[in-house]
């Protein structure tokens, strides 16, 4: 194998090529202190691969120019090695960036966000600051072309919460209070990503049901739970007359054994 050093900056877009077959290009950068690193990959084939290996040894491993995994990295001060690879006898250019998200843009909760992903497999990454202990969740409010996952690490680099497609609404998820990063991972070289989100707080009414009464609720926010408690003093056969027709609500019944049923409209 031949190995071609050099030298690259971070917070700068890298484009190389690999000329030769079995050619490995090995980039060298050090780290003042503490940093929290992204990994940015595009416009490449799945036959090539990087690699990340610093102070504390091997950081990533032959990770695909094409995968989506976790790609962010808390990484202590030190000097590192960001090395291309292609397998077999492929050549051919490829694009990279190593991100410092201690610069990266605040995004705000419950406000309407644009994403762009240009080209439509890069990395895009906004830093989120929590007061306090909050149940949230992504609020895909359209888009235009493009897919994307999305992630949020901690500043440990550890993911905390992931999403399979930004364009669809998630599930609620649990984050202690403290700094966390926002990331959209997309998934397409052949369409730019544009997607409009929110990050919101998700929120629960709770109010009081009598049985054989007619409930008129409101979800007055979006992603908001209406929660109904009753009491049922024996056992009881039960009937749930949804005077609703939407198949964008959704109902539970839980009881002391747990999870009862549920349903839609």
């Amino acid at each position: 194998d031949s190995i071609t050093r050099g030298a690259l900056a971070l917070d700068t877009d890298v484009a190389g090529a690999i000329d030769q077959p079995n050619e490995r290009i090995s980039y060298g950068f050090t780290l003042g202190g503490p940093t929290l690193v992204m990994v940015d990959t595009w416009g490449s084939s799945s036959s090539f691969n990087w690699s990340l290996s610093g102070p504390r040894g091997s950081e990533a491993s032959s990770r695909s120019f094409t995968s989506t995994s976790p790609n962010v990295f808390s990484l202590p001060a030190g000097d590192y090695e960001f090395t291309v690879a292609a397998s077999s006898l492929v050549t051919g250019e490829f694009n990279f960036r190593l991100t410092d998200l201690s610069a990266a843009t605040t995004l705000a909760l419950d406000a309407a966000t644009h994403v762009s992903v240009m080209p439509g497999d890069r990395s895009r990454a906004q830093r989120v600051t929590l007061a306090e202990a909050t149940e949230l969740f992504v609020d895909a409010l359209g888009y235009s072309s493009g897919s994307a996952e999305w992630r949020i690490y901690d500043t440990a680099g550890r993911q905390r919460a992931y999403g399979s497609d930004i364009r669809a609404d998630s599930g609620r998820f649990a984050l202690g209070g403290g700094e966390y990063y926002f990331v959209v991972n997309g998934t397409d070289q052949s369409y730019d990503g544009e997607f409009d989100i929110a990050l919101r707080k998700a929120t629960t009414k709770t109010e009081v049901m009598a049985l054989d009464t007619t409930v008129n609720g409101l979800v007055d926010q979006p992603g908001q739970w209406v929660e109904y408690t009753l009491t049922i003093a024996d056992a009881t056969t039960l009937l749930f007359d949804s005077l609703t027709n939407s198949s964008d609500l959704r109902w539970d019944l839980v009881g002391p054994d747990g999870w009862i049923r549920s349903g839609y409209g």
